[in-house]
């Protein structure tokens, strides 16, 4: 420990010795540390991290890929008697459900608003792997008509509407000026896909506030047409995607035969339907702040370098008065330690803030963008990156002042040190030989 302390009491010593560089090398640190790790959060809040249901992986989008013939691109959403046949009959699927985008207005709770809302099947929730903090999900029954009168809370309307009173739950509210019953409350941490990341023709990105069921009976719904529903599928496990959309469709080819039906079934993984717009770009970011970080160390290692250049006579006084080549290095690079850790503790308060101004003001449309922060992943990137600054900047520098010979670094010394001070001797006087 007092050995520590004398080291960091040099290194100091030194740092004030030469502000500049200090400066200079702390703010370049900083700037490409907080940039970098700011820029992590953002990709591993949005692409690394796992969706937050249950084995996520696990989780597909059923979508109707409409027939070649009909010049038509990309996917459409899927017919509920479709579903109903899937429901009862696939054997790959664990779960499966359907949800729907709408709106209604709420009052009795309030000023009368207009809130967005999700249609969806009794097994929604189920089929995700969440379930309410308060009350419980939907039954079977109330999916039918005339039974669907009730409804489940989202969290932010909870603590917005009701103040987040339990005993809302039993309690009536009037939506679109009918008496409906409030059964459950879903919790704080539940984070739904939006918009497009449902897929296709699903609706605005908004965040919905409440759930009610789908108020029809699918078995009786008609096999053609009225594509208005985005099914949700968990495969059982060992399941290929292959297998289940081969099921799927083998299901509706009786439809298929009797009303001349085209269309077909496939699955696209929910994780990839949610990032499938910022994937690529915020992979190119992440590459181009990396870019900039490895500009920052090389600037910073090319500056101690130079600043090493200066230091060869007091390595040789050092090593002269016992110094090892080891206790050397580890002299120089615990200045690289010292210097680096000042710069990341300086960057990581700019990832932090950079990061909550980056939420407050990025667009809507950006998938995930609620669950950016910086969690485990971004504090092992974090150190990792430090790591390797501190190697790139202080590594070198530490070697090559590790190898001065002491004589010649002195012999050196003493020879500028000469040449720095000229003395006027007199000139000697010929004298002349006589014959």
């Amino acid at each position: 420990m007092d050995k520590l302390e004398r080291d960091l009491k040099y290194i100091f010593r030194q740092m004030k010795r030469s502000p500049g560089f200090t400066a200079v090398a702390i703010c370049t640190l900083a700037l490409g540390l907080g940039a970098t790790t700011a820029m992590f959060s953002i990709v591993n809040g949005v692409l690394l991290k796992p969706l937050g249901f249950r084995e996520p992986g696990r989780l597909y989008l059923v979508r109707t890929l409409p027939p070649a013939r009909s010049k038509l691109t990309g996917e459409f959403p899927v017919n509920a008697r479709d579903f109903h046949e899937w429901r009862s009959r696939c054997q790959s699927c664990e779960d499966i459900s359907l949800v729907r985008f709408d709106e209604i207005t709420l009052t009795g709770a309030g000023e009368p608003a207009q809130l967005a809302t999700y249609t969806i099947s009794f097994n929604f929730f189920r089929t995700l792997g969440v379930h309410p903090s308060l009350g419980r999900e939907f039954l079977s029954s109330e999916e039918l008509p005339g039974e669907s009168r009730e409804v489940i809370l989202s969290d932010a309307l909870w603590r917005d509407r009701f103040a987040a009173d339990p005993s809302v739950v039993g309690r009536t509210i009037q939506i679109n000026g009918e008496a409906h019953t409030v059964v459950g409350v879903m919790p704080p941490g539940l984070h739904l896909p939006k918009g497009d990341e449902w897929g296709p023709f699903f609706g605005p990105q908004t965040p919905p506030l409440i759930f009610r069921p789908l108020g029809i009976d699918v078995s009786r719904a008609k096999p053609v047409g009225n594509l208005n529903y985005t099914g949700v599928v968990r495969l059982r496990p060992a399941v290929t995607r292959d297998r289940a959309m081969a099921e799927l469709n083998s299901l509706i080819s009786e439809f298929a035969r009797t009303f001349d039906i085209e269309n077909t079934t496939t699955l696209i993984p929910l994780e990839t339907q949610v990032t499938r717009r910022a994937r690529s770009a915020l992979w190119l970011l992440l590459g181009t702040v990396g870019a900039v970080l490895l500009i920052a160390c090389v600037n910073v290692g090319n500056l101690m370098l130079v600043r090493t250049a200066g230091r060869f006579r007091e390595a040789g006084v050092r090593m002269a008065l016992g110094a090892s080549q080891g206790q050397l290095f580890g002299l120089v690079l615990e200045e690289s330690l010292v210097l680096v850790a000042i710069g990341a503790a300086i960057g990581l308060a700019l990832a932090g803030a950079g990061l909550k101004w980056f939420v407050a003001s990025a667009p809507i449309s950006l998938p995930r963008i609620d669950e950016v922060q910086i969690d485990w992943r971004v504090s092992i990137f974090a150190a990792l990156a430090i790591g390797f600054p501190t190697i790139a900047c202080g590594l070198l520098p530490a070697w090559r002042l590790s190898r001065t010979v002491p004589l010649e670094s002195l012999k050196a010394g003493s020879t500028d040190s000469r040449d720095g001070l000229r003395f006027n001797r007199p000139t000697p006087k010929c004298r002349s030989r006589r014959p």
